[in-house]
């Protein structure tokens, strides 16, 4: 306590030395000069401009007293340099190891004074401490570090608030592919399809839609689990990698996301129909089983499943004229 004491008498000190200015010369109309005081330095601005130096050089717990006393003395009375006392404050915390303390302040920020020129900072801020618990920085309580889960929350929190907080800003833009990115290398890969969607849909000219549109169709494939499985995945990337090739041909080439990777995907298609098929006649529903095998000629011809159904189909005798049809070499 008396430390702080010390730092804050310091600063008024310091403070009332700047407020007092000397006199200002000008020179009269009739050629004599006049004396005149310049008009004294406001105290608050002067006490967080300390504040500030103390950031810049390092000591962010000479400048966490200060504020924090200002703060106190100032709480609630909505004073012109309220939130910039809060931004300065989270930043010596953010400076001090402690940015999930910082964290209260920016939102406080944020909350209070959406209207403060200091309110885009502070997402900017929060969204900094976002991409640092995504770089591996662990989340602190009472110094200690948490499990990195409660850090992963937190900074999807964080980047999730931004976009809503900011809709359409560059800001926001940042937080969307920061996010889907971090998705994606950490191989939730339905999370990270459906953040590039959103992305996409709310970016649709970003710098980073190509990226957006690439790591979209891997993540789209990669999701499928199987033939057991909904094969909605595949067939979307399917339309997917088209469209990447038309917008970006020459890195569709380099990246293989061409039409010999859609065969690859009918014929994952085709056979998921074929087990889907093999199942109705399993469990004797020979109707189903008959439509699903005319479905992937119709949907998959030229595919080995294709050519499997209609060996089945003819097995069974329900081969039909029209569906030698379906298949084209």
């Amino acid at each position: 306590m008396h430390a702080t004491r010390t730092l804050i008498a310091a600063a008024i000190l310091s403070a009332t030395a700047i407020n007092a200015q000397p006199a200002v010369i000008d020179l009269a109309p009739n050629g004599g000069w006049t004396e005149r005081q310049q008009p004294p330095a406001n105290l608050d601005r002067t006490i967080l401009d300390i504040a500030r130096g103390h950031i810049a050089n390092d000591r962010p717990d000479h400048a966490i007293r200060i504020l924090n006393d200002w703060l106190d003395r100032n709480e609630r009375t909505r004073d012109e340099f309220e939130p910039e006392a809060l931004r300065l404050l989270g930043d010596a915390e953010v400076l001090d190891g402690n940015e999930f303390a910082a964290l209260f302040h920016y939102e406080r920020l944020i909350r209070e004074f959406p209207e403060s020129s200091e309110f885009v900072t502070a997402i900017e801020r929060e969204v900094d401490i976002a991409e640092d618990y995504f770089n591996g920085k662990r989340k602190k309580f009472l110094g200690l570090p948490l499990r990195s889960e409660s850090s992963r929350t937190t900074a999807e929190e964080l980047l999730v608030r931004a976009q809503e907080r900011m809709p359409g800003s560059r800001l926001a833009e940042r937080a969307a592919i920061m996010l889907a990115d971090y998705y994606y290398r950490v191989r939730d890969l339905d999370l990270a399809a459906e953040m590039y969607d959103i992305f996409l849909t709310n970016f649709p000219n970003s710098r980073h839609r190509q990226r957006a549109l690439r790591n979209r169709i891997y993540a789209n494939i990669a999701s499928f689990k199987g033939p057991e499985y909904d094969g909605l995945a595949l067939l979307e990337s399917q339309l997917q990698i088209r469209q990447f090739a038309r917008e970006y041909p020459a890195d569709a080439e380099r990246a293989f996301l061409n039409e010999a990777l859609v065969a690859r995907i009918d014929e994952s298609t085709a056979t998921q129909q074929l087990r889907a098929a093999e199942w109705y006649l399993k469990n004797d529903d020979n109707p189903s089983a008959a439509y699903t095998l005319r479905r992937l000629l119709r949907e998959q011809p030229g595919t080995v499943a294709a050519a499997r159904a209609l060996q089945i189909l003819e097995d069974r005798g329900w081969l039909t004229p029209s569906d030698t049809t379906e298949q084209r070499p």
